[in-house]
């Protein structure tokens, strides 16, 4: 307990936070910005640990919340629901949904959306992502101007790997803006099988991937790099008699083959390449580029 003394030397905003109930085991090393409505922050089970810095007149904190328990942590015109944890970095003018919650390390940007339960390990990046309910993403990744949906529960849930990167801008610096991975109006109803997105890899936007799809690793270092065109809800006869180059253990949960219908655009005369599928749910195809399956070819001969 502080005495009078001690709570004098505190910033006036810090002490009406803490008259509110709101806990900080270290309030001397709170900031709370005098643009802070009091109002907006709920008292009930509210915890600003050692290093936390609010700011922004539109910020808004319920019940349960707790902030900066593994490193210092920097939210400013953040929206955050119940039971929300934001354990270290930095996050910004993005809202997060009941029980989202995000490891040390992280740097949040403008226009993020995560929803319920939605998470991410250490050393997150995003920026102007939507992440629908349970979608998990590892540590080490780089996950601007992405939306993500799939999944039914926390145990059921999309999942990106860690070491992940979503590439949105070309070799020649052009903003190839966002990439859709599942959709809206399936992946609200929270019925639809999960993405995984496999560690260590990367996504060259704008890309669309649709439900159920398994990206995985080629060889070490090789991931989806080529020019994904899209993913397209599709009925493909099985098998044109070509060799199918794709990933060995993309399995989905039920050990069946996903779709892999690879092809390729030249990018010159835009002309596509016969498409293959394989596996029985032939309701989707990953459309990539030649490039993609000249790579995995010569990963595959260095094994």
């Amino acid at each position: 307990m502080m005495d009078h003394a001690e709570e004098a030397m505190l910033p006036p905003p810090v002490l009406k936070l803490l008259g509110k109930g709101v806990v900080m085991p270290a309030p001397f090393s709170v900031d709370v910005g005098e643009e802070i409505d009091p109002g907006r922050i709920s008292p009930d089970g509210v915890v600003f640990y050692g290093g936390t810095k609010i700011s922004g007149a539109q910020t808004l904190i319920s019940a349960g919340t707790k902030l900066g328990c593994e490193a210092p942590v920097t939210v400013a015109d953040c929206q955050l629901g119940r039971g929300v944890e934001l354990k270290g970095g930095f996050f910004k003018s993005s809202v997060f949904l009941d029980q989202a919650n995000i490891a040390s390390g992280a740097q949040v940007r403008e226009g993020c959306l995560l929803e319920e339960e939605a998470n991410g390990r250490h050393t997150v990046g995003m920026k102007q992502t939507i992440l629908f309910p349970f979608v998990t993403l590892g540590s080490l990744i780089n996950f601007c101007d992405v939306f993500l949906a799939g999944g039914t529960s926390r145990k059921d849930h999309s999942e990106v790997g860690s070491s992940y990167i979503h590439f949105n801008y070309t070799p020649n610096q052009d903003k190839a803006t966002a990439s859709l991975l599942g959709d809206v109006p399936r992946g609200v109803m929270l019925n639809q099988p999960p993405i995984f997105l496999g560690g260590q890899g990367g996504l060259v936007g704008p890309a669309r991937i649709g439900l159920l799809q398994v990206l995985e690793v080629l060889h070490p270092g090789f991931d989806v790099l080529g020019d994904v065109e899209g993913v397209f809800d599709t009925v493909i006869p099985g098998g044109f008699g070509h060799e199918l180059h794709h990933s060995q253990g993309a399995f989905v949960r039920d050990g069946e083959p996903v779709v892999g219908g690879l092809g390729g655009d030249d990018g010159v005369d835009e002309r596509r390449e016969d498409v293959v599928s394989a596996g029985d749910l032939p309701d989707q195809r990953i459309v990539l580029s030649r490039a993609l399956l000249q790579l995995a070819a010569e990963a595959r001969g260095m094994d």
